[in-house]
C-alpha cells in the first residue's frame, strides 16, 4: 500500500516538486469510506474473515474514529437504544456504566476496537472522496479536484445515516430581529454553563432533545420545548450491565426480541392497535396527559425514545415546559424569543433547533457522487441506518447491528465483479 518513488540515477540531483511524477493512485480490494460504527464494524468483520486488502478512508483529522458520535457532542449525548443492540456481537463486550452508552464511552470504545481489532495502519485521515467511478471492474475514487488517489474492487460507503453537514432548519421568519443565540443542536458542546440563567427554547421533541433539556433545565431561567409529534417517550432507570459475555448475549437476545415484535406488530394494520395499548398499560398508565402521544398514534410513528435522563421528571418538577405546537406552531422570531400563532410569546435567550437532517439523496444533500459506466447513479434514501446502496454495483451494506447476517459474508476472494454489477461465485 507504500507509494514508491524512483530514486534518480547517481549523481544528478533529484527533480524539483514541479517536475515530480504525479503520486499514482493505492489500490486495494476494499475502500470503506467513513470512520463510524458501520465504517469500524465494516472493517472490524473484514479483519475476522482474514481480508486484509482494505483501508478506511475518512476526511476526519489523524485518528478521528466516530462518525456521528465524533461530529456531536450536546449535553447528556448518549444511545438512544440498548448498547447490546447496537455494537456488533462479534466485537469485544463494551465497558458501559448503563444500558445506555454515554459519547464518551461510545468513543472510547471506537478507538479501542479501531486500535485491537482493526489495526491504526488500516486508516488513511484527512482524506474526502467527492466522486466515485465504476468502469465495470475497479472503483476509481476522486477528491474534488477530480485527482484519482484511490481505486478499489469493492466499495463500502459507511457515510449518510446522519450527517452534520445538512441539518434541518426551520425557515422561521424575522431571524434577524432575534438578539439572542441560535444553534442546531449539533452544534452544542457538552458545557452547560452557557446558559446558565437563560430562558432556552428548544424547537423539536426527540431523542436529543429528551436528553438536551434534562441537562440544560438545572441551570437555566427555563426551558420549553417545542413539538409537534409527541413520540412514545418510555421512562428508564439506568441499571448496570453484567461483565460476562453470556449474561451481555442474554439481554442482546432479550432487547433484540422485543425490537422484533415492537416491529413486526407495527407493521400490521390489523395488529397495530395490540402494540398500543399493551405500550400504554405497561408505561403509561401513570403519565401525565400531555406528555402522552394521541391515543391512535401508532407506536413507531416516530422513533421511539428512552428516556434515562430525567426529561419527564423535568416536566414534572416544572423545570421543562412542552408547548404543543400543532395547534400552536411557531410563527416567526421577535426580539426576545419566539411568537406563536395565537401572538403569544414564548420568551427565550437562546433557542435550539433539534430538529433532525435533511434527507440524504439529492444533489444538496450529498458531496458524494457516484458514476457507473459513465452513467450517474443517484444515492438511495429509502434505507436509512444502514450503509446508502446503490443498485446494480458491487457496493456492499453492512447494517451497524447485524453484521453477520450481512451482505458482507460475500467476500472478495469468494467473488468476481461483473460488468453489469452482478457477482459470481468462485
Amino acid at each position: 500500500l507504500q507509494r514508491h518513488h524512483p530514486a534518480p540515477p547517481p549523481g544528478e540531483p533529484p527533480p524539483p516538486p514541479a517536475a515530480a511524477a504525479a503520486d499514482p493512485p493505492l489500490s486495494v480490494d476494499i475502500v470503506i469510506i467513513g470512520a463510524g460504527l458501520s465504517g469500524l464494524t465494516a472493517a472490524a468483520y473484514l479483519k475476522k474473515e482474514g481480508i486484509e486488502s482494505f483501508l478506511v478512508v475518512d476526511e476526519g483529522g489523524q485518528g478521528a474514529v466516530g462518525g456521528t458520535w465524533r461530529d456531536h457532542a450536546f449535553p447528556n449525548a448518549g444511545t438512544d437504544t440498548e448498547v447490546p443492540t447496537y455494537y456488533p456481537s462479534f466485537l469485544p463486550t463494551p465497558e458501559t456504566s448503563s444500558q445506555y452508552g454515554k459519547r464518551d464511552e461510545i468513543m472510547s470504545y471506537f478507538k479501542r476496537v479501531a486500535k485491537e481489532q482493526i489495526g491504526e495502519h488500516k486508516f488513511l485521515w484527512g482524506v474526502s472522496v467527492a466522486s466515485a467511478k465504476f468502469d465495470g471492474s475497479w472503483w476509481a475514487l476522486s477528491d474534488a479536484s477530480g485527482t484519482t488517489t484511490l481505486r478499489c474492487r469493492f466499495l463500502m460507503p459507511a457515510i449518510y445515516s446522519i450527517s452534520c453537514k445538512w441539518p434541518h432548519l426551520p425557515a422561521i421568519p424575522n431571524r434577524d430581529l432575534f438578539a439572542g443565540d441560535v444553534q442546531h443542536s449539533m452544534h452544542l458542546g457538552p458545557q452547560v454553563e452557557r446558559f446558565r440563567g437563560q430562558h432556552v427554547a428548544i424547537i423539536g421533541c426527540g431523542a436529543s432533545t429528551i436528553q438536551i433539556a434534562p441537562a440544560i433545565a438545572p441551570v437555566a431561567a427555563s426551558v420549553t420545548v417545542l413539538r409537534r409529534t409527541m413520540p412514545y417517550i418510555i421512562e428508564q432507570a439506568s441499571a448496570p450491565m453484567p461483565k460476562g459475555r453470556l449474561a451481555w448475549a442474554f439481554w442482546r437476545l432479550a432487547y433484540e426480541l422485543r425490537n422484533d415484535l415492537y416491529t413486526m406488530f407495527d407493521g400490521s394494520r390489523r395488529l397495530e392497535w395490540l402494540l398500543r395499548q399493551w405500550v400504554r398499560l405497561c408505561f403509561f398508565r401513570k403519565r401525565e396527559a400531555h406528555t402522552l402521544p394521541p391515543a391512535s398514534q401508532p407506536v413507531q410513528c416516530t422513533r421511539r425514545c428512552y428516556d434515562y435522563c430525567g426529561f419527564i421528571e423535568g416536566i414534572r418538577r416544572g423545570t421543562i415546559s412542552l408547548v404543543d405546537a400543532s395547534v400552536n406552531a411557531v410563527s416567526s422570531f421577535s426580539a426576545s424569543g419566539l411568537v406563536l400563532r395565537d401572538g403569544s410569546e414564548v420568551r427565550a435567550d437562546s433557542v435550539i433547533f433539534a430538529t433532525g437532517y435533511k434527507t440524504i439523496g439529492g444533489d444538496d444533500t450529498t458531496d458524494l457522487h457516484y458514476e457507473v459506466l459513465g452513467e450517474k447513479v443517484p444515492v438511495s434514501d429509502r434505507v436509512p441506518n444502514l450503509l446508502m446502496p446503490i443498485a446494480g454495483c458491487p457496493i456492499y451494506c453492512t447494517p451497524p447491528r447485524r453484521t453477520e447476517d450481512s451482505a458482507c459474508s460475500i467476500l472478495p476472494q469468494r467473488a468476481t465483479p461483473q460488468r453489469d454489477g452482478r457477482i459470481v461465485r468462485r
